[in-house]
């Protein structure tokens, strides 16, 4: 009898023995090992993209095909970001922005940021808004996160409308400055503006009134064209319905500024090409939006014996190079660059002609 519980008991000290060394060693391993190998399950929100992109990643988002055009992306709503790698196309990240205001330019792509204007607060069955409405300018980063930056349009707790800028914006490529459209034709501080995103100060204001008094310059609106690869220069134009009178080329920082003249018949379709200064535009019938007014001016032109010339001009040198010469005056020819040096436009048969610019045309 004594001998069997002398032997449970040496049981129950190996055991304990055994207990505690597994407990030490395991708090040992804990404290004691390297960072490394400590296994920690990730929050439920860890970011999982860095707020820009890599040299090898690349952004997009699903467009509707039945609104873009050549000049700009129409994307669908609600916006969908997609992060993918160049090579290969495979999706990484994606991320959504909800309220993203419907019109022609609601987003902007860029290296370090995603710039859309939302919409807060609005009712579409509403034409009249109720106070609390806001249109907006924001900034996502590649991680999701998204940050206010300028107030668009405003319905104040007294039920007043207020606009401080148009519903458009280009920004720079080095994401320093946005180049916007402050107030309305007519008004006396309607302006071209160019705002630097950190310090929200204007770096560079327009004034329409400016334009027409020091250059007698006739053209109602100014167009926010596009900014230069490298950032050094900002263009813009300005027009009266669909004719364009002028084009604005301004200097970065410097804030400089040419008022290059456009040739007659210069429409608001017509294709910039930022980096060299040219243009397109034709000499047939203005723009009318109407099939039976299109139609009455076809036949008009064509008992008379009229042609179409369809030109490339350079707003820098005043060169004038001519591309094509048809029947139709409404006939729209497409015009799309395709590289620096390279357009692309259409002609009435359907076939499509590429002009490649030399050094001759460059000087």
């Amino acid at each position: 009898m004594i001998s069997l519980i002398q032997n449970k008991r040496k049981i129950f000290i190996v055991v304990a023995v055994v207990l505690f060394a597994a407990v030490a060693l395991g708090v040992y391993s804990y404290f004691f090992r390297k960072p490394s190998q400590i296994v920690q399950n990730p929050p439920e929100n860890q970011i999982t993209h860095p707020p820009c992109l890599e040299d090898d990643k690349i952004a997009d988002f699903p467009t509707n095909e039945y609104y873009s055009g050549e000049h700009f992306k129409y994307p669908k709503f609600p916006v969908v970001i997609y992060v993918r790698d160049k090579n290969t196309n495979k999706e990484k990240f994606k991320f959504q922005i909800d309220n993203v205001r419907e019109n022609y330019y609601p987003i902007e792509l860029h290296k370090c940021g995603v710039y859309v204007i939302r919409e807060l607060n609005y009712d579409s069955k509403k034409t009249k808004q109720d106070p609390g409405y806001r249109s907006e300018l924001w900034k996502y980063t590649y991680n999701g996160k998204g940050e206010f930056l300028l107030l668009l349009h405003e319905v104040t707790n007294q039920g007043e409308y207020k606009s401080y800028f148009a519903t458009d914006f280009r920004i720079d490529p080095q994401e320093v400055y946005v180049a916007l459209e402050r107030g309305y034709p007519g008004a006396n501080d309607y302006a071209l503006v160019v705002r630097n995103l950190d310090t929200k100060i204007d770096a560079f204001v327009l004034l329409r009134k400016t334009l027409s008094e020091k250059y007698s310059i006739n053209s109602g609106y100014f167009r926010l064209q596009e900014w230069t690869r490298d950032g050094n220069y900002f263009w813009a134009s300005l027009s009266m319905t669909s004719v364009v009178e002028v084009f604005l080329r301004i200097l970065r920082d410097i804030w400089e500024f040419d008022v290059l003249p456009a040739p007659e018949g210069t429409m608001g379709g017509t294709a910039l090409n930022s980096e060299l200064g040219y243009i397109t535009y034709d000499d047939g019938a203005p723009w009318s939006g109407d099939a039976d007014i299109d139609e009455m001016y076809r036949q008009q032109w064509k008992e008379e014996g009229k042609k179409v010339h369809f030109y490339l001009y350079n707003l820098l040198t005043k060169k004038q190079i001519l591309l094509a010469t048809i029947d139709d005056p409404t006939w729209n020819f497409k015009p799309k660059w395709i590289s620096d040096t390279e357009l692309e436009y259409e002609l009435p048969t359907g076939e499509k002609k590429i002009y490649q610019i030399n050094d001759d045309n460059l000087n």
